[in-house]
């Protein structure tokens, strides 16, 4: 029988999961409880093709989800039944006994399972199949059942892809808000930063402005300028013809272009823009977005080109050269001195082709070079060349021509100078040149010898070249290089000496110098040395096996002032060498010695090159580990599902660390639990593996959380707590090292490597790689959570999304009309968009037009195209470029920045170059200004440090303030200079200087009254100006003090120390103050007030001092001379007492006199001490005062003290 409370129950539970993932889990549980099946598997069509998308058994608790399994690979019964249920939307229930299954189901208990494909059917549409697998016995309910599951479960299959085409959207959506709000950012962003002032008005009212803007019009902030109508700014010469734009533009949305008028700026001053206006919709409302650019400088340029093309005419008019000018094939221009120089007129002239009065053998080359020139290919610009006058002699010009624009078209200016005269004196030198080239011959032949021998960067074979070029110059029987190491020559390359048999004494000589006189003298004199015949040569040591040499030539190889070797070249016959031959040979010497230099030069840079190659090696090996890392956090940093980042990192750390194993534990840090995030090549312990454990049961992972430094345990360690130990089997460990997954201060788990292999260590660099990507861990569950937080956002997000599209059409607008010049290039050199401005500019540089569709290394000149290239290039790889240029245009110079910049699509691939350009040539003046006001501040604040160390090291104030006093007048330019100090209480001005001037006989309370200039200074606490001619009653009184001509401009500047008023600096001129003047009068103020109280502290320093010592003084008469008197009286009172009333008077009287002088001494000593002011003294007595002080101590000490006096 139905339990239908339990099917109601199942049936809610299925239509409550929306997501697919939760819904084909909870799907599969319920079957399995319901049927008793033993195994159930869900059948769902994935793009065209039915896949097993979950899967569960009777015997395991897990249900896999999503797996997308092959039905031929996975699903063990034939495909037929499955067609056969897609085709008929019917169940199939079958006996797996009869060969339906697969090979794997084949060796089954005696009695085989049923199988069951049931259609899971929403109305007649096929949403899945479910497949069971369970004994044959088949209770009636069992379809029942199936029946009112698989139609709840079809419907909630459709209901979960609607909702997971939902998100996709909203996700997209996102996606497309995120686009829109960069794009509405980027735009706001060139709005705000553009060089170009941009406005935008309704019904003629400015409703926003940039800060270029603001600048152009003369005020500092723009929301000053937001509200006043645009014609306040018009000037009147060109207000009619605005209206008439703005009118056609509001009812005709027709768009202005580059046109120029004249502006008024709120100061009044008439300057000359060019402007662009496009009609758009701002904020829901139609308006007009205008750009403005500052041509001022541009106009008043062009001006001064009209005036100088008026010197030009009259400076080539009156030359002492000739001037011409040709255009196309015609001479346009010729001046005087060209009349003189070719005999023709100058109609003449201009009526003929520029090359007709070239001499032939020139006149190709004349034409070629001129039409090239004007066409702007590179041609040589000075060139030698002869004409023919108009009576046929020919005579020599040296030409100098330049590209020009005559009359708005390309032409070519020349000057030419008669060298006639030259040339002649030339070709007699030639003959003169001649008769020196024959002795060049030797010298030739000497250098290619020379450079045969420095070719060569080997030892080996510069010391074989060196002997073959010296046979080439002299013939020599025999001869040898010896190289010069701690004063002795060692031979080490040798010639001719097998002819004497002589090649293995020579390969073992070496010659120790100093006992060899005549190759001392050689090294000593870095001199060569010719011997005729050695055997009557005086100092000529005959050794064996070298008796046959009888002429000689020993050549030193010096570098600089230092012998590197000897070259020896022998003959067996006397007088085979002269001096001659020894003045060729030292030619050679030179250069062997450069060439043996150079060869071990490059031997040790072979060495260094080796040992880098290594350097470098090695370098590459960590680069590629960290491009390895690089890979692994991109792929971790682009994943929003935290199962897949776990599992990622588990593998990469398993990679990267090269362990066994990886297991990632997810912390609840309210439950204290841990459990199994994911894993990697664990082995399958159902006790790591699967729920939550209490984190005090794995004390090593508690301890890292706790400490957040990675720990890492040896299965061999001595001092292994019992659970740590059996943590470690279980994982079938040798180490493993544990690190805290971190992100943001946050602890999110922990990691745990697990080496099986040995015992290991694990060093720094792996710790910090695992590190990392245990942090890129917890970096990624953050961002998951963030992703659903997210998701709630959604909705807000799409009521923004038309706004957003709206302002990105007006900035589109923006961009279109910009006055700053922007193109847009695919990879293959093609623009594919192009700004009016960009146009504009292009028209004016290349004289051509260019459109989109063109190829922009087209319009690059020749020799830029290079760099263009390369920056081109550079931007296609992500980085950016920006340069300058500075062009002429017109005659006039400007600075134009470039910017290469790439451009990225919405998957943030790049798919071009953005080329941008702006005019910067203000800029670069302001620059050149800047830097010459950082000059002037580096001085002034020179001179303020310099006024500081002085004032701060006076401790007199007199002193002190006649130096305030002077330094102001100094630093200021000014007339005069005065200081008044406030007294203590600061209502009364109480001293002024310089002395001259006399406050007493002045009210200082009317100085000092309600709106005075030194009441309004020392109350603001800021610099006070005040123009004399304009002065008030309470300022002719301080006039009067100051004595002050009508003339001048007072500043009154406070002197301010921790907010407390000390009096105030006053300065006059005639000349008025600037307002940088003025900073520098406060901040060298604030320097004065800082010297005048460091002064007074030093004064105060010095009176307690005295106090202190007068104090000293009288604790030492209080504990010395005080305490003695007392113990006299002490004493005498005593001895009386013990005498009593009826002792006789002569033996009382000289103890009462005893007693009454201590008495009076005490008397006395406490009028001392109060003079020297003993602190405790002047509120109290003595006796007040020495209570207190016990009482003190009784406090201090917890003492119990009795105090009594009797004086």
């Amino acid at each position: 029988m139905l339990d239908w409370g339990s099917l109601v129950q199942a049936s809610q539970t299925i239509s409550k999961e929306l997501e697919i993932a939760g819904l084909l889990e909870t799907f599969v549980k319920i079957i399995l409880q319901q049927t008793d099946a033993r195994v159930a598997m869900v059948l769902l069509e994935h793009q065209k093709q039915w896949v097993i998308e979950a899967t569960g058994r009777a015997d395991q608790d897990r249900i896999d989800v999503l797996q997308a399994r092959s039905i031929e690979d996975h699903l063990p019964v034939s495909m037929a039944f499955v067609e056969r249920v897609i085709r008929t939307k019917e169940k199939v229930v079958y006996l797996t006994g009869e060969a339906a299954l697969t090979s794997q189901y084949q060796n089954k208990p005696p009695q085989p399972p049923f199988f069951i494909i049931y259609p899971l059917l929403a109305g007649q549409e096929l949403s899945g199949m479910l497949y069971l697998e369970r004994w044959p016995a088949l209770p009636s309910e069992l379809f029942e059942s199936l029946q009112i599951l698989s139609a709840q479960a079809a419907l909630s299959l459709k209901n979960a892809r609607a909702y997971q085409r939902i998100k996709d959207s909203m996700v997209e959506s996102k996606r497309i808000e995120e686009n829109l709000k960069n794009s509405e950012a980027r735009y706001r962003r060139l709005i705000e930063l553009s060089f170009d002032s941009i406005v935008i008005h309704i019904d003629r009212k400015i409703v926003h402005i940039n800060p270029a803007g603001a600048k152009l019009f003369g005020v500092c902030c723009p929301e000053d300028l937001v509200g006043r109508s645009v014609f306040d700014f018009i000037h009147p010469d060109d207000l009619d013809a605005v209206k008439t734009r703005i009118q056609r533009t509001e009812t005709e949305g027709v768009s202005t272009s580059l046109i120029e008028q004249k502006l008024i700026r709120v100061d009044g001053v008439v300057i000359t823009v060019e402007i662009a206006a496009v009609p758009i919709i701002h904020e829901g409302q139609p308006a007009i977005l205008t750009i403005f650019r500052d041509i001022t400088s541009r106009k008043r340029d062009e001006a001064a080109l009209v005036a100088s093309e008026s010197k030009f005419r009259t400076l080539t008019e009156t030359t002492a050269s000739a001037v011409f000018i040709f255009q196309g094939n015609r001479n346009r221009y010729v001046n005087p001195h060209a009349q003189v120089i070719t005999g023709y007129t100058e109609a003449e002239l201009l009526a003929m082709n520029f090359w007709d009065i070239v001499h032939p053998d020139h006149r190709d080359l004349v034409r070629d070079r001129g039409l090239a020139r004007q066409q702007g290919q590179p041609v040589q610009n000075r060139y030698e060349i002869k004409i023919l006058t108009k009576d046929g002699s020919p005579r020599w010009i040296e030409a100098t021509l330049g590209a020009i624009e005559f009359e708005g078209q390309p032409a070519v200016l020349g000057t030419s100078f008669d060298i006639t005269d030259r040339k002649k004196i030339e070709a007699e030198r030639e003959q003169l040149l001649q008769a020196e080239r024959s002795q060049r011959l030797l010298s030739d032949t000497l250098g290619q010898v020379i450079l045969a021998v420095a070719s060569h960067i080997r030892l080996e074979e510069v010391f074989n070249e060196i002997l073959t070029q010296a046979q080439r110059i002299i013939a020599y029987d025999a001869a040898d290089v010896a190289l010069l190491n701690n004063k002795a020559l060692q031979v080490v390359h040798w010639q001719g000496y097998e002819k004497y048999d002589g090649e293995e004494a020579v390969s073992q000589l070496t010659q120790q110098v100093p006992d060899f006189p005549l190759m001392a003298v050689l090294v000593r004199t870095r001199q060569p040395v010719i011997i005729a015949d050695t055997h009557k040569h005086p100092q000529w040591i005959i050794v064996k096996d070298f008796e046959w040499i009888r002429s000689f030539i020993g050549l030193p190889l010096c570098l600089g002032d230092r012998v590197l070797g000897v070259l020896h070249l022998m003959g067996d016959s006397p007088g085979r060498f002269s001096s001659k031959d020894l003045k060729y040979l030292q030619l050679i010497g030179q250069a062997a010695a450069i060439a043996i230099e150079n060869a071990r030069l490059y031997e040790q840079a072979q060495r260094e090159l080796a040992e880098r190659k290594q350097t470098e090696q090695a370098l590459i090996e960590t680069n590629q580990q960290l491009l390895a890392l690089q890979h692994a956090g991109a792929t971790l940093a682009i994943s929003l599902d935290s199962q897949h980042v776990l599992d990622t990192i588990s593998l990469e750390m398993t990679n990267l660390i090269d362990v066994q194993g990886c297991i990632i534990y997810r912390w609840d840090s309210q439950a204290n639990t841990i459990s199994v995030a994911a894993r990697y090549n664990v082995a399958p312990d159902r006790s790591i593996m699967y729920g939550e454990d209490w984190l005090d049961d794995y004390p090593v992972i508690k301890q890292v959380l706790i400490s957040r430094r990675a720990e890492q345990i040896n299965i061999d360690q001595s001092n292994l707590i019992d659970s740590d130990l059996a943590y470690v089997k279980a994982l079938t460990a040798k180490t493993i090292l544990v690190l805290a997954m971190e992100f943001q201060d946050a602890l999110f788990g922990a990691a745990v490597l697990i080496e099986q292999k040995s015992t290991r260590t694990f060093d720094y660099d792996e710790i910090a790689l695992a590190q990392f990507l245990a942090n890129q861990a917890a970096t990624a569950l953050e961002n998951a959570r963030l992703f659903e937080e997210t998701k709630r956002e959604m909705a807000e997000r799409q009521q923004a999304e038309a706004a957003l599209k709206e302002s990105e059409t007006n900035l589109r607008a923006i961009f279109d009309n910009s006055l700053q010049a922007f193109i847009l290039i695919d990879p293959n050199h093609i623009i594919r968009a192009i700004n009016k401005a960009a146009q504009y500019g292009l028209r004016l540089v290349t004289k051509n037009n260019v459109t989109v569709g063109d190829n922009f290394l087209n319009i690059v000149l020749p020799e830029d195209l290079e760099d263009v290239c390369q920056n081109f290039d550079r931007a296609l790889r992500g980085e950016s470029t920006l340069l300058e240029y500075k062009i002429k245009l017109r005659e006039i110079e400007y600075w134009i920045e470039c910017h290469y910049d790439p451009v990225l699509d919405e998957q943030d691939q790049i798919i071009g170059v953005c080329f941008s350009g702006i005019d910067v040539s203000e800029r670069q003046k302001a620059a050149e200004t800047i830097r010459a006001n950082e000059t002037r501040l580096r001085q002034e604040m020179q001179t303020l440090l310099q006024n500081t160390q002085a004032l701060v090291s006076r401790f007199n104030s007199a002193e002190l303030l006649e130096s305030i006093v002077n330094r102001a007048k100094k630093l200021m330019r000014a007339s005069g200079s005065v200081v008044i100090l406030l007294s203590q209480d600061g209502q009364q001005l109480e001293r002024i200087t310089p002395k001259r001037f006399d406050l007493s006989g002045h009210d200082s309370q009317q100085l000092l009254s309600q709106g005075s200039l030194i009441e309004e200074a020392l109350t603001s606490q800021e610099v006070q100006v005040c123009d004399l001619g304009y002065a008030d009653r309470q300022m002719r009184l301080l006039q009067s003090l100051l004595q002050v001509p009508d003339t001048s401009t007072l500043i009154c500047t406070p002197l301010v120390i921790h907010n407390t008023n000390l009096g105030v600096l006053l300065l006059w001129r005639d000349e008025p103050f600037t307002e940088h003047e003025l900073h520098m009068t406060s901040a060298f103020a604030s320097q004065a007030a800082l010297g005048l109280e460091n002064a007074r502290l030093y004064h105060r320093n010095q009176q307690l001092a005295i106090q202190q010592e007068r104090h000293h003084l009288a604790r030492g008469l209080h504990d010395s001379v005080t305490q003695s008197i007392y113990s006299i009286g002490l004493a005498a009172e005593t001895a009386l007492k013990f005498l009593g009333d009826g002792s006789d008077h002569k033996s009382r009287q000289p103890i009462e006199y005893i007693r009454s002088l201590s008495k009076t001494g005490l008397t006395e000593m406490r009028e001392h001490l109060y003079r020297l002011h003993p602190a405790p003294l002047q509120e109290k007595e003595l006796v007040s005062a020495l209570q207190d002080h016990c009482d003190q101590l009784a406090n201090q000490y917890e003492l119990e003290i009795n105090f009594k006096t009797n004086l």
